[in-house]
């Protein structure tokens, strides 16, 4: 009992850290999806994140969400958060990790420490991060390392060192043959030969990176190496090639569209075409350049760009315009707070009230000056004490920091090996528990077979009783579905015998007028009358036809006479048609019934395209002397449970009447078409008739009078066998092409299989 206690409470704690695993996993996707676009809202689910991870005590899951978390407060502005999570999470961390989060840990901390001003700490954690970016195999950041290490010896003024490195990044990204990276690190080499005075030497490094950026092709990275060019020549002193590359600069940017850079290359411009003596260009291009920088609130780019403008207004002694100038940029220093930029304004002001004539105020303005210049550098030594005893706390921090590395590194030690031990333990119950339950699970084996026997044994039984009886119904089955077929045989024989008296009275019909045009035919005595006169006048043929009234008359008697003749062709040629077109429907009557004799007389499933081809088979040689184009629109997929037999007799009781119909058209239109359809639980049946010449039926004209024609008689039998079968027959005028239709309804069992 307590073995199966203790397993059960092991399978929970499982169980509940997987949980806690998979809701941390969840919660890192959201951080990821959100932190670009947003790094405020993604701190709370960070901030969840690294409290889950530190709860199961994680350190490479800690370390990770540790690190997103310190992302967003970066990059949300929330720099001294961001650097006391930094330093908290490397506390917690096992230093000997190699792990990707731990290296972005270590570059987000050494930029902190720069953005700061911690110089020395920005410089020594970057160092101490790249043997870590090399046992990663990670060349990319160790290279991204070095240029962050030269950007802090820049600031520190320690340009050796920062050309050193720098030298060894060009070097090494020159051999993986990354261009834009190399352009990067050749203008950070140009920057710190232009620190240190050295310009030839920076416009060499940034001709090399403009050749790289045009290689590329990115306009906007092509206008800031042109701009840089443009301010080393002016620095050179060379103004007209300054201003050739400024202008170019100026146009890439324009047209890239980037207002922030287009405003500076304006307000370096017109600094150049200043002191080229270009006054009205200088002061137009330093005019366009506050607009974008107002519009775009660029206060400390609007104060350069002003100062320019007074000066260059100063110079043409338009002293109210230059004031006004200077106002304004005092204006936004006291809104802004850059008073970095203070001194200038006010050594700008006093030269301008003096050219003015207000020496008074020139005075002020020069006294300000100096007393703004003299703060400035009180702050910057005591920026520089700061910073020497930041350093200084820093350095006594950092060893207190790795004294509590140790101490955690020794806790994190002590706590794998009781997690060991403790695992070990739950290891020897679960194997303990696992033999019990395979002991359990063989015995359970052995009984399930016994009762899968005798199972088995009764489901045998049971089939061949099951056997007997469906060996019985078969047998029945066979005997109703024969008597079934006799009874339909015995209809369908009556049904054909139908069809063959109406068609044997149309042949009597026929056959009587042709005897009655045989016996009582007037041209044949007549032209043996004329054969005679002819045969006695042999020897005065001439002299008789030209001389003898017979002879005169007899060329008109023999023209009425042939015309009488055809006339009587004709009415036999007609007779005999209809004699024959009788005949042929007594053929198609046998044929369908030597189809329908093979047909259930019961409710049976039929394909129904495949059953109106049975049905239309035996009429297919009449069809084609008659010249119809016949046309069959059916699904394929269309299934019928119908009444075998009787639908047959009505379709062959429409071809039928089609075949007398159509006989009436013009041979080159005759048209027939049937359709089928499945509508609200009926099959739907549409035979459309067409032809030139046809004559248009209607039900009235169809069912008045069913003893009539022999066709219509046809027409009305296949109406009554619907009308038996609980179906309709109604015959309509029809559109296009078509003469009229008849429509059928037969109220059946029909179910459509789709095809798949």
């Amino acid at each position: 009992m307590c073995v199966c206690w203790l397993t059960g409470l092991w399978v929970f704690a499982s169980v509940d850290t997987e949980a806690v695993r998979l809701e941390i996993k969840e919660l890192r996707q959201k951080v990821t999806n959100t932190l670009r676009q947003d790094p405020k809202s993604a701190i709370d689910p960070a901030l969840k994140a690294f409290e889950l991870a530190q709860q199961i005590n994680d350190v490479e899951l800690t370390t990770d969400t540790g690190y997103q978390l310190a992302l967003a407060y970066f990059r949300s502005g929330q720099t001294g958060r961001a650097l006391e999570q930094t330093e908290s999470v490397l506390l917690l961390t096992d230093t000997t990790l190699k792990s990707e989060s731990l290296l972005d840990l270590r570059t987000i901390q050494g930029s902190l420490y720069a953005k700061m001003g911690r110089l020395r700490e920005a410089a020594r954690v970057f160092e101490d991060a790249i043997p870590l970016s090399r046992s990663l195999d990670s060349e990319s950041k160790e290279l991204n390392l070095m240029h962050n290490i030269s950007i802090v010896y820049l600031r520190m003024g320690k340009f050796d060192l920062a050309l050193e490195y720098n030298m060894e990044v060009l070097r090494r990204r020159e051999e993986k043959g990354d261009r834009s990276k190399i352009a990067n690190t050749l203008n950070s080499i140009a920057s710190i030969y232009s620190s240190i005075g050295d310009l030839e030497k920076s416009l060499q490094y940034l001709q090399k990176s403009l050749a790289i950026k045009r290689l590329d092709g990115v306009p906007y990275d092509i206008g800031i190496a042109l701009g840089n060019i443009g301010s080393i020549y002016t620095e050179l002193g060379e103004l007209e090639v300054a201003m050739s590359y400024l202008e170019e600069a100026l146009a890439i940017k324009q047209q890239a569209g980037n207002d922030e850079s287009t405003a500076i290359t304006m307000c370096s411009l017109g600094s150049v075409l200043s002191k080229l003596g270009q006054i009205e260009k200088a002061e137009r291009y330093l005019r366009e350049a506050l607009k974008i920088q107002a519009s775009r609130g660029l206060a400390r780019d609007e104060i350069d760009s002003l100062l320019v403008l007074s000066g260059l207004l100063r110079m043409s002694e338009r002293g109210d315009e230059a004031l006004a100038a200077s106002d304004r940029a005092l204006k936004i220093i006291n809104e802004t707070g850059t008073e970095s930029m203070l001194a200038s304004v006010l050594e700008e002001r006093s030269l301008i009230l003096e050219m003015n004539g207000d020496y008074e105020g020139a005075l002020l303005a020069f006294r300000r000056f100096k007393e703004t210049r003299e703060r400035i550098l009180d702050e910057d030594t005591q920026l520089k004490i700061a910073d020497l005893q930041g350093q200084i706390d820093a350095d006594q921090k950092s060893r207190e920091l790795e004294l509590l590395r140790r101490d955690t590194q020794i806790e994190s030690l002590e706590l794998k090996r009781k997690v060991w031990v403790r695992n070990g333990w739950i290891a020897g119950l679960c194997v303990s528990v696992l033999m019990v339950l395979i002991l359990f699970l063989l015995w359970n084996r052995s009984r399930q077979r016994q009762l899968n026997a005798r199972l088995e044994s009764m489901v045998s039984e049971r089939t061949l009783h099951l056997l007997a009886k469906s060996r019985q119904v078969a047998e029945m089955h066979q005997k109703l579905v024969e008597a079934a077929h006799h009874a339909g045989k015995a209809e369908l024989a009556m049904g054909v015998l139908h069809h063959l008296g109406n068609s044997l009275n149309s042949v009597n019909i026929s056959a009587s007028v042709l005897c009655e045009s045989l016996d009582i035919r007037k041209s044949s005595r007549l032209l043996g009358d004329i054969a005679n006169l002819l045969a006695e006048q042999q020897n005065r043929m001439t002299e008789f036809l030209e001389r003898d009234p017979r002879g005169q008359k007899l060329p008109h008697a023999l023209r009425r006479l042939v015309d009488k003749i055809q006339t009587e062709h004709l009415d036999l040629k007609q007779e005999a048609q209809s004699l024959m077109q009788a005949i042929h429907e007594m053929t198609g009557s046998l044929r369908a019934q030597q189809i329908n004799a093979k047909v259930n007389w019961l409710y049976e499933e039929v394909e129904f395209a495949q059953f109106i081809q049975q049905i239309y088979t035996p009429f297919v040689e009449r069809f084609l002397e008659l010249g119809v184009e016949f046309e069959l629109d059916c699904p394929n997929d269309l299934r019928a449970t119908i009444q075998g037999v009787k639908v047959s007799r009505v379709l062959s009781d429409l071809l039928s009447f089609a075949v007398s119909e159509l006989s009436y058209a013009v041979k080159s239109t005759r048209r027939l078409m049937i359709r089928a359809t499945c509508v609200d639980g009926h099959l739907s049946l549409v035979c459309l008739l067409g032809g030139k010449s046809m004559r248009h039926l209607s039900d009235a004209t169809a069912f008045a009078a069913p003893s009539g024609r022999g066709e219509l008689i046809t027409l009305h039998d296949a109406a009554n066998v619907l009308l038996e079968m609980d179906g309709s027959l109604k015959l309509v005028a029809a559109e296009g092409k078509y003469t009229y239709s008849i429509g059928l309804q037969l109220p059946v069992l029909v179910e459509l299989i789709a095809n798949t």
